[in-house]
């Protein structure tokens, strides 16, 4: 039986998945995935400056979170340990997100240095 925040984490995916096409796309307009921070920023009325700041950081949250938490209760449901598989998972999003250029280098490397100072003792014991 599942509990409550796996149903919710399902729905939070599954509404991710089904909304946000719905904000970018538009039938005359060509997709194009650089742009989806600029239009999740104008349709969702958030602050419009111009570089879509508060647009990069929902676009590049949501592509985390579409592929972060299925690993996450993957191995839960299978009783894995569960950090390296998301560390994995999430250094490659956030990866993406850089290339796409959702986000700037210093929160990636902001976010390298603190998993550094969190996961010392598990990283001394795997060496």
């Amino acid at each position: 039986m599942m509990g409550k925040t796996v149903w919710f984490a399902i729905f939070l995916v599954s509404v991710l998945f089904i909304m946000t096409p719905l904000v970018y796309a538009s039938e005359d307009e060509n997709v194009n995935l650089q742009d989806l921070p600029r239009y999740l920023s104008e349709r969702l009325g958030l602050p419009t400056y111009s570089d879509y700041f508060v647009g990069k950081l929902l676009a590049g949250s949501i592509i985390l979170v579409l592929f972060l938490f299925p690993t996450i209760f993957l191995c839960a449901a299978y009783h894995r340990d569960v950090w390296l598989p998301s560390l994995l998972v999430g250094m490659g999003v956030l990866s993406f997100n850089v290339a796409l250029g959702w986000y700037p280098v210093w929160i990636f490397a902001l976010i390298v240095l603190l998993i550094a100072i969190l996961y010392a003792n598990k990283f001394k014991g795997m060496v």
